[in-house]
Protein backbone atom coordinates (compact mmCIF):
# COMPACT_ATOMS: atom_id res chain seq x y z
CA UNK A 1 0.00 0.00 0.00
CA UNK A 2 1.57 3.41 -0.89
CA UNK A 3 1.62 6.48 1.16
CA UNK A 4 -1.31 8.83 1.06
CA UNK A 5 -1.40 12.65 2.53
CA UNK A 6 -4.35 13.02 4.45
CA UNK A 7 -5.52 16.88 5.79
CA UNK A 8 -6.84 18.47 8.86
CA UNK A 9 -7.22 22.01 10.73
CA UNK A 10 -7.15 22.50 14.18
CA UNK A 11 -6.71 25.91 16.22
CA UNK A 12 -3.98 26.43 17.77
CA UNK A 13 -3.04 29.40 19.76
CA UNK A 14 -6.38 30.69 18.25
CA UNK A 15 -5.05 30.41 14.92
CA UNK A 16 -6.53 27.90 12.34
CA UNK A 17 -3.48 26.03 11.28
CA UNK A 18 -3.73 23.39 8.52
CA UNK A 19 -1.56 19.76 9.62
CA UNK A 20 -0.94 16.82 7.46
CA UNK A 21 -0.07 13.28 7.92
CA UNK A 22 1.65 10.35 5.45
CA UNK A 23 1.25 6.39 6.29
CA UNK A 24 1.78 3.89 4.15
CA UNK A 25 0.77 0.34 4.61
CA UNK A 26 4.11 -0.56 6.15
CA UNK A 27 4.41 2.52 8.42
CA UNK A 28 3.25 2.53 12.04
CA UNK A 29 -0.29 3.98 12.95
CA UNK A 30 -0.75 5.37 16.36
CA UNK A 31 -3.14 2.54 17.83
CA UNK A 32 -3.63 1.11 21.07
CA UNK A 33 -1.30 3.43 22.90
CA UNK A 34 1.73 2.48 20.84
CA UNK A 35 4.74 5.33 19.99
CA UNK A 36 5.96 6.09 17.21
CA UNK A 37 9.65 4.33 16.96
CA UNK A 38 10.93 7.01 14.10
CA UNK A 39 8.65 10.17 12.74
CA UNK A 40 9.57 12.99 10.05
CA UNK A 41 8.33 16.57 10.69
CA UNK A 42 7.98 18.75 7.59
CA UNK A 43 8.56 22.80 8.45
CA UNK A 44 7.74 24.03 4.99
CA UNK A 45 9.19 27.00 3.25
CA UNK A 46 7.60 30.49 1.94
CA UNK A 47 5.03 30.31 0.83
CA UNK A 48 4.37 27.67 3.60
CA UNK A 49 1.66 25.66 2.36
CA UNK A 50 1.92 22.11 3.70
CA UNK A 51 0.25 20.81 0.64
CA UNK A 52 2.80 21.61 -1.75
CA UNK A 53 5.01 18.81 0.23
CA UNK A 54 2.50 15.91 -0.62
CA UNK A 55 4.46 13.91 -3.10
CA UNK A 56 7.73 15.09 -1.11
CA UNK A 57 6.17 13.68 2.03
CA UNK A 58 4.90 10.74 -0.21
CA UNK A 59 7.66 9.47 -1.36
CA UNK A 60 9.68 9.82 1.91
CA UNK A 61 7.31 7.93 3.46
CA UNK A 62 7.67 5.33 0.65
CA UNK A 63 11.30 4.89 0.98
CA UNK A 64 11.64 4.71 4.90
CA UNK A 65 8.56 3.14 6.09
CA UNK A 66 8.13 5.99 8.43
CA UNK A 67 5.39 8.28 8.83
CA UNK A 68 5.64 12.20 7.63
CA UNK A 69 3.53 14.74 9.46
CA UNK A 70 3.83 18.34 8.21
CA UNK A 71 2.38 21.74 9.61
CA UNK A 72 1.85 24.72 7.39
CA UNK A 73 2.49 28.40 8.59
CA UNK A 74 -0.36 30.27 10.11
CA UNK A 75 -2.18 32.21 7.59
CA UNK A 76 -0.42 29.86 4.54
CA UNK A 77 -3.25 28.11 3.39
CA UNK A 78 -7.13 29.40 2.54
CA UNK A 79 -9.31 28.18 5.72
CA UNK A 80 -11.93 26.16 5.45
CA UNK A 81 -15.60 27.51 6.43
CA UNK A 82 -16.23 28.42 9.53
CA UNK A 83 -12.39 29.27 10.19
CA UNK A 84 -10.92 33.00 10.60
CA UNK A 85 -8.10 33.68 8.77
CA UNK A 86 -5.33 34.75 10.98
CA UNK A 87 -4.21 38.74 11.95
CA UNK A 88 -1.06 39.74 10.18
CA UNK A 89 0.99 39.68 13.73
CA UNK A 90 -0.23 36.06 14.11
CA UNK A 91 1.86 35.51 10.53
CA UNK A 92 5.48 36.60 11.27
CA UNK A 93 8.30 34.71 11.93
CA UNK A 94 8.51 34.95 15.75
CA UNK A 95 4.98 33.55 16.04
CA UNK A 96 5.28 31.15 13.44
CA UNK A 97 8.32 29.64 15.71
CA UNK A 98 5.80 29.40 18.39
CA UNK A 99 3.24 27.69 16.64
CA UNK A 100 5.72 24.58 15.52
CA UNK A 101 6.81 24.57 19.14
CA UNK A 102 3.56 24.34 20.41
CA UNK A 103 2.97 21.52 18.10
CA UNK A 104 5.86 19.78 19.10
CA UNK A 105 4.70 19.83 22.72
CA UNK A 106 1.50 18.92 21.67
CA UNK A 107 1.21 17.07 19.25
CA UNK A 108 4.41 14.93 18.24
CA UNK A 109 6.59 14.69 21.24
CA UNK A 110 4.19 12.96 23.49
CA UNK A 111 4.04 9.78 20.78
CA UNK A 112 7.21 9.85 18.92
CA UNK A 113 10.61 8.73 20.48
CA UNK A 114 12.34 9.83 17.98
CA UNK A 115 11.81 12.78 15.23
CA UNK A 116 13.61 14.09 12.26
CA UNK A 117 12.50 18.05 11.99
CA UNK A 118 13.04 18.43 8.17
CA UNK A 119 13.23 22.12 7.39
CA UNK A 120 12.91 23.56 4.06
CA UNK A 121 14.25 27.12 3.34
CA UNK A 122 13.14 29.21 6.34
CA UNK A 123 12.16 26.17 8.16
CA UNK A 124 15.65 25.55 8.70
CA UNK A 125 15.98 28.82 10.50
CA UNK A 126 12.50 27.56 12.49
CA UNK A 127 14.22 24.19 13.44
CA UNK A 128 17.32 25.98 14.73
CA UNK A 129 15.12 28.03 17.45
CA UNK A 130 13.15 25.13 18.06
CA UNK A 131 16.13 23.19 18.93
CA UNK A 132 17.39 26.14 21.07
CA UNK A 133 14.33 26.50 22.84
CA UNK A 134 14.08 22.65 23.46
CA UNK A 135 16.79 21.71 24.43
CA UNK A 136 17.05 19.24 27.22
CA UNK A 137 13.48 20.56 27.94
CA UNK A 138 12.08 16.60 26.65
CA UNK A 139 13.79 13.38 26.14
CA UNK A 140 13.13 12.74 22.61
CA UNK A 141 15.77 11.99 20.29
CA UNK A 142 15.29 15.12 18.09
CA UNK A 143 17.52 15.36 14.43
CA UNK A 144 17.15 18.75 12.33
CA UNK A 145 17.24 18.19 8.37
CA UNK A 146 17.93 21.19 6.91
CA UNK A 147 17.13 21.57 3.21
CA UNK A 148 18.68 24.80 1.29
CA UNK A 149 19.21 26.21 4.19
CA UNK A 150 18.14 30.00 4.63
CA UNK A 151 19.48 30.70 8.31
CA UNK A 152 21.92 34.00 7.89
CA UNK A 153 22.30 37.47 5.42
CA UNK A 154 18.33 36.57 3.76
CA UNK A 155 18.49 40.08 3.01
CA UNK A 156 21.88 40.07 1.17
CA UNK A 157 21.37 37.13 -0.67
CA UNK A 158 20.81 37.72 -4.57
CA UNK A 159 17.34 36.73 -3.90
CA UNK A 160 16.84 39.24 -0.63
CA UNK A 161 18.59 41.87 -2.86
CA UNK A 162 15.74 41.70 -5.73
CA UNK A 163 12.50 42.16 -3.21
CA UNK A 164 14.36 44.99 -1.25
CA UNK A 165 12.47 47.27 -3.78
CA UNK A 166 9.20 45.57 -3.38
CA UNK A 167 9.41 46.02 -0.07
CA UNK A 168 10.15 49.43 -0.08
CA UNK A 169 6.96 49.82 -2.22
CA UNK A 170 4.94 47.90 -0.11
CA UNK A 171 1.99 50.62 0.16
CA UNK A 172 1.37 50.94 -3.75
CA UNK A 173 2.19 47.30 -4.25
CA UNK A 174 -0.29 45.88 -1.95
CA UNK A 175 -3.46 47.07 -3.59
CA UNK A 176 -2.23 46.11 -7.10
CA UNK A 177 -1.41 42.31 -5.92
CA UNK A 178 -4.82 42.19 -4.06
CA UNK A 179 -6.79 43.41 -6.66
CA UNK A 180 -4.93 41.09 -8.71
CA UNK A 181 -5.84 38.11 -6.25
CA UNK A 182 -9.63 38.59 -6.27
CA UNK A 183 -10.34 38.90 -10.14
CA UNK A 184 -7.93 35.14 -10.36
CA UNK A 185 -9.86 33.73 -7.42
CA UNK A 186 -13.41 34.92 -9.37
CA UNK A 187 -12.12 32.54 -12.51
CA UNK A 188 -13.03 29.37 -13.59
CA UNK A 189 -10.72 26.45 -12.77
CA UNK A 190 -10.16 25.68 -16.43
CA UNK A 191 -9.38 29.51 -17.06
CA UNK A 192 -6.53 28.93 -14.11
CA UNK A 193 -5.38 25.92 -16.14
CA UNK A 194 -4.28 27.53 -18.85
CA UNK A 195 -2.84 30.52 -17.06
CA UNK A 196 -0.86 29.03 -14.30
CA UNK A 197 1.76 27.44 -15.75
CA UNK A 198 2.72 30.65 -17.36
CA UNK A 199 3.74 31.47 -13.81
CA UNK A 200 4.63 28.68 -11.99
CA UNK A 201 7.65 26.41 -13.98
CA UNK A 202 6.16 23.33 -13.09
CA UNK A 203 3.57 20.83 -14.45
CA UNK A 204 2.56 19.24 -11.15
CA UNK A 205 -0.81 18.92 -10.56
CA UNK A 206 -0.89 18.88 -7.13
CA UNK A 207 0.79 21.75 -7.34
CA UNK A 208 -1.31 23.74 -9.23
CA UNK A 209 -4.39 22.28 -7.70
CA UNK A 210 -2.90 23.81 -3.93
CA UNK A 211 -2.55 27.18 -5.74
CA UNK A 212 -6.04 27.30 -7.10
CA UNK A 213 -6.91 26.12 -3.85
CA UNK A 214 -5.20 28.93 -2.12
CA UNK A 215 -5.70 31.69 -4.40
CA UNK A 216 -6.51 34.28 -1.81
CA UNK A 217 -5.16 38.13 -0.74
CA UNK A 218 -5.52 36.98 2.65
CA UNK A 219 -3.03 34.08 2.22
CA UNK A 220 -0.35 36.04 -0.10
CA UNK A 221 -0.37 38.78 2.18
CA UNK A 222 0.23 36.70 4.86
CA UNK A 223 2.98 34.79 3.43
CA UNK A 224 4.52 38.62 2.20
CA UNK A 225 4.48 39.68 5.99
CA UNK A 226 6.08 36.62 7.02
CA UNK A 227 8.85 37.39 4.34
CA UNK A 228 9.35 40.83 5.61
CA UNK A 229 10.18 39.62 8.70
CA UNK A 230 12.25 36.93 7.56
CA UNK A 231 14.50 39.64 5.89
CA UNK A 232 14.46 42.07 9.23
CA UNK A 233 15.75 38.92 11.24
CA UNK A 234 17.09 36.52 9.92
CA UNK A 235 21.09 38.59 9.63
CA UNK A 236 24.20 36.49 11.38
CA UNK A 237 24.41 32.86 11.27
CA UNK A 238 23.60 31.87 15.07
CA UNK A 239 26.84 30.15 15.82
CA UNK A 240 26.27 30.15 19.52
CA UNK A 241 23.11 27.57 18.72
CA UNK A 242 25.02 25.63 15.92
CA UNK A 243 28.34 25.16 18.20
CA UNK A 244 25.57 22.94 20.39
CA UNK A 245 23.60 21.30 18.09
CA UNK A 246 25.82 20.51 14.96
CA UNK A 247 26.06 16.93 15.73
CA UNK A 248 22.43 16.72 15.63
CA UNK A 249 22.10 18.48 12.13
CA UNK A 250 22.21 17.86 8.67
CA UNK A 251 23.26 20.70 6.49
CA UNK A 252 22.27 20.44 2.33
CA UNK A 253 23.13 23.31 0.43
CA UNK A 254 22.22 24.06 -2.87
CA UNK A 255 24.54 24.57 -5.90
CA UNK A 256 23.10 27.37 -7.58
CA UNK A 257 20.75 28.37 -5.04
CA UNK A 258 20.37 32.60 -5.10
CA UNK A 259 18.79 32.64 -0.74
CA UNK A 260 21.61 30.82 0.02
CA UNK A 261 24.85 31.50 -2.50
CA UNK A 262 27.46 29.08 -2.09
CA UNK A 263 29.92 31.48 -0.50
CA UNK A 264 27.69 30.38 3.07
CA UNK A 265 28.51 26.74 2.45
CA UNK A 266 31.91 27.67 1.88
CA UNK A 267 32.02 29.45 5.44
CA UNK A 268 30.06 26.66 7.27
CA UNK A 269 33.06 24.05 6.32
CA UNK A 270 35.76 27.15 7.21
CA UNK A 271 34.19 27.44 10.53
CA UNK A 272 33.16 23.71 11.25
CA UNK A 273 35.40 21.68 8.84
CA UNK A 274 34.49 19.51 6.48
CA UNK A 275 32.08 17.43 7.83
CA UNK A 276 29.35 14.41 6.79
CA UNK A 277 26.80 16.30 8.10
CA UNK A 278 27.57 19.95 5.93
CA UNK A 279 26.77 18.76 1.73
CA UNK A 280 26.70 20.08 -1.47
CA UNK A 281 24.12 19.36 -3.66
CA UNK A 282 25.81 17.45 -6.93
CA UNK A 283 22.35 16.99 -8.59
CA UNK A 284 21.32 20.55 -9.40
CA UNK A 285 18.24 20.56 -7.37
CA UNK A 286 16.57 24.12 -7.14
CA UNK A 287 15.56 25.81 -4.14
CA UNK A 288 12.11 25.54 -4.89
CA UNK A 289 12.18 21.73 -5.29
CA UNK A 290 8.82 21.16 -4.34
CA UNK A 291 7.68 22.31 -8.17
CA UNK A 292 9.88 20.03 -9.85
CA UNK A 293 12.44 17.40 -7.69
CA UNK A 294 9.99 16.18 -5.07
CA UNK A 295 11.17 12.62 -5.68
CA UNK A 296 14.89 13.64 -6.12
CA UNK A 297 14.59 15.22 -2.97
CA UNK A 298 12.82 12.27 -1.15
CA UNK A 299 15.71 9.82 -2.15
CA UNK A 300 18.42 12.24 -0.74
CA UNK A 301 16.72 12.64 2.57
CA UNK A 302 16.29 9.21 3.06
CA UNK A 303 19.74 8.59 2.30
CA UNK A 304 21.05 10.47 4.67
CA UNK A 305 22.59 8.14 8.02
CA UNK A 306 21.41 9.87 11.26
CA UNK A 307 22.23 7.88 14.45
Amino acid sequence: MTAKCNYFWKSQSGNAIQYMKCFNGKSLKLDGGKKLTQLYVIIPGNPGCIQFYEKFAEELCNLTNNPVWGISHSGHARCGSGMKHPEKTDCGLQKQIEHKVQFLEEDVFPVAEKVFLIGHSIGTYIILQIMERLFGKYKNEVRGILLLPTIEKLLLSPNGQKIVSLVHNERWLTPIVSATLNVLHLLPNAVLDCILPFFVETKEEFILNTIKDNISPHVVMSAMYMGLTEMLEVTEREDHILDKHIDNLVFYYGATDKWCPVSLYESMVKTYGQRNNIMLCQQNIPHAFVLTKSLEMAKIVASFEMN
